[in-house]
């Protein structure tokens, strides 16, 4: 499974970052090109669990990606949200799926705007996340993430995203609607 991570601050970075260290493929979309040259260069630091890990995960500047992804996991602050996916609907197939772990209301709705509401998985996380700088997160425990499809159709791709977060050592939970 091709995963994108969009909205790259402290929940997108762990979430991200962690999926990396469990062999996922994912891609980091960054608006800026001085964040991606520095998480080129210097990389990614996560402290979580106790554990220190350095990564360096593939980055992308939406205006360079040319490939879809099979998910589209979105960070972004609710306001964002609709700027971030205008940069890169190109990307966004008839099968993509986007899973939003964002605060705020109706994100839901927001995404409906590039996708089906069958390609929706939407959900709310309980991590704690700190940015201490643009590379560097820190999480203070690892508390429950909840998500599920807003249709059927997405209900095997929840799946295998509950799978993947188990293997990055996130509590998760995935219920159908």
């Amino acid at each position: 499974m091709k995963v994108g991570v969009i909205g790259v601050g402290a929940l997108g970075s762990l979430f991200g970052g962690c999926l990396q260290l469990a062999k996922v493929d994912v891609s980091f979309i960054f608006k800026t090109l001085e964040k991606k040259i520095l998480f080129d260069k210097k990389g990614l630091f996560i402290n979580f669990q106790h554990q220190r890990y350095h990564i360096f995960p593939k980055t992308f500047l939406a205006s360079e990606l040319k490939n879809q992804f099979d998910i589209i996991l979105i960070f972004t602050k609710t306001i964002d949200t609709m700027i971030a996916l205008h940069s890169i609907k190109k990307i966004i197939g008839l099968d993509t799926i986007l899973m939003s772990l964002q605060n705020g209301l109706d994100n839901d709705l927001i995404l409906q705007n590039f996708v089906k509401p069958k390609n929706i998985i939407y959900g709310t996380t309980m991590v704690a996340a700190d940015q201490r700088a643009i590379n560097k997160v820190f999480s203070f425990g690892n508390n429950l993430t909840y998500f599920k499809p807003k249709h059927h159709f997405s209900h095997k791709i929840s799946q295998q995203m509950y799978q993947e977060a188990q293997q990055a050592d996130t509590q998760s939970s995935t219920k159908n609607e």
